[in-house]
């Protein structure tokens, strides 16, 4: 004699709802939803070296955790690496003049131009070309192939002692500008048109003074 077929029984939304919360209390889903514990609860095993140490930590505060760990590690490798790499000191890579040969006064008319037209940046970098094109055609440096601004800058700090500290300034601001992606302004520009001004019509000491202020360390 057979037995009669089974036939699937369709659970209503009452049953199919009592099965799924019945299928969700198992150990195993319980053990998914608190994962969290589970996680943190492990990182103190590893910590203390002791499975009994057991604590309740919300997620939320876990997760704070994280994101603080995550945090911290890149300000370290910020400040390891140089952020950005823009607070790193400019390397100068070639001929301050990159291979232009005119006069002084052509160039200062070239950065008054740019100047004009509110680029900045060419202006400032025409503006200290022209200046120590000046230097150079007053004798007070000898221009030599592939010099960069501090060695200009510090040939003419022995003839021109009292402008050392703005001529310093310049030279960096220069090398910042040329090499290290600095933009001028143009507060910056005005800044260097003075400076170049005010050089123009300083009386440089001679050669054999120029050595005296040399040896006191200026």
């Amino acid at each position: 004699m057979s037995l009669p077929l089974e036939i699937p029984v369709d659970p209503d939304r009452d049953e199919a709802r009592r099965q799924l919360a019945e299928e969700l209390a198992k150990p195993e889903y319980g053990d998914s939803a608190n994962w969290w514990d589970t996680f943190w609860n492990r990182i103190l095993d590893w910590l203390t070296g002791d499975p009994g140490v057991r604590v309740d930590v919300p997620a939320e505060l876990i997760a704070g955790i994280v994101i603080g760990v995550i945090a911290v590690a890149a300000v370290i490798l910020l400040v390891a690496a140089g952020p950005l790499g823009t607070w790193r000191k400019p390397v100068p890579t070639g001929d301050m003049f990159a291979g232009d040969t005119r006069p002084a006064d052509d160039l200062r008319a070239e950065a008054e131009l740019l100047a004009g037209q509110g680029q900045w940046t060419q202006a400032c970098l025409q503006r200290f070309r022209a200046m120590i094109r000046s230097f150079s055609e007053r004798v007070i440096i000898e221009e030599t192939p592939g010099m960069t601004a501090s060695e200009a800058v510090a040939q003419a700090m022995s003839r021109l002692p009292s402008l050392s500290n703005p001529l310093l300034g310049a030279a960096r601001e220069f090398d910042w500008m040329a090499y290290g992606g600095r933009q001028g302004t143009q507060a910056s520009y005005q800044a260097l048109a003075d400076l170049d001004t005010t050089a123009a019509n300083t009386v440089p000491l001679r050669a054999d003074e120029a050595q005296v202020v040399v040896g006191m360390g200026f």
